[in-house]
């Protein structure tokens, strides 16, 4: 189970999962913007949960 699966669980059985490559671009574009990558992927997961409801 990666990091984010931990962290980001929508219900017991739905999880969001992002590909390492989709997360190290995250943290890239995050770093950039002086956006901590933490803060920067869980309002993508909330954004993401709330699509998926």
């Amino acid at each position: 189970m990666s990091q984010y699966e931990q962290e980001f669980r929508t219900g017991d059985t739905k999880k969001l999962r992002y590909g390492s490559k989709q997360a190290d671009t995250i943290r890239e574009a995050a770093e950039k913007k002086g956006i901590k990558p933490n803060d920067y992927v869980k309002e993508a997961a909330l954004k993401k949960a709330k699509e998926c409801e």
